[in-house]
């Protein structure tokens, strides 16, 4: 009874998306990840994955990885050797309104880190209606329900981040369903003024 919980909140004039997110089944699904390219942040395992649903299945998509890092080259040299350019994508550092541009252009936001403490990129995402597939890891699971508005993930394992991706894949319905589930979570959990009037509640 002495601990409130004040949630994360977009900043003034975010550009909350008014509508949802759609794929039909002939369009190319987009995952879009938004990071550090750095082992913490499961790109190792999200490539693999990736890797794998190329080989296996014959779904049409692409990753496009936003960011930069210290795994940046040999992401960018397997992606050449393995001859995957058709379908991961590095676009190095961007600027936010570019950030917002693939957000807007993806289907799905994906961010398999080892450790969060909650992702300003996941709300962002989820801001632009995107459905989520995130680890459990800090106070993820907080806005992030498993089936509802993304995939919560147990574990950083390329098999666990393929079957999360194969869901969109074999079932392109899932996002807009899980889009709209997205724009009210961030409505009911994540709105400035009511968060901000929470915390100032707590001062005399």
């Amino acid at each position: 009874d002495k601990i409130i919980t004040v949630r994360n909140w977009l900043p003034s004039g975010f550009p909350v998306a008014d509508d949802i997110t759609s794929a039909d089944k002939l369009s190319r699904i987009k995952f879009v990840f938004v990071g550090w390219l750095v082992a913490e942040k499961g790109v190792l395992e999200l490539v693999e994955a990736t890797e794998q649903l190329v080989s296996e299945f014959d779904f049409d998509f692409e990753l496009v990885l936003v960011g930069d890092g210290t795994l940046r080259e040999s992401i960018e040299k397997g992606v050449e050797i393995k001859s995957l350019q058709n379908h991961i994508k590095v676009t190095g550092w961007q600027t936010h309104s570019d950030v917002l541009k693939h957000l807007k252009s993806s289907h799905v936001f994906i961010l398999p880190s080892k450790a969060e403490g909650f992702p300003n990129a996941m709300l962002e995402a989820m801001a632009s209606g995107l459905p989520v597939i995130c680890t459990d890891v800090g106070a993820v699971s907080d806005s992030l329900n498993d089936t509802v508005n993304g995939v919560l993930l147990s574990e950083c394992t390329p098999n666990a981040i393929k079957q999360a991706m194969t869901s969109y894949l074999s079932c392109p319905d899932l996002i807009a369903k899980q889009s709209a589930e997205s724009l009210s979570m961030v409505q009911r959990q994540h709105d400035l003024e009511i968060n901000c009037g929470e915390l100032f509640e707590q001062f005399p």
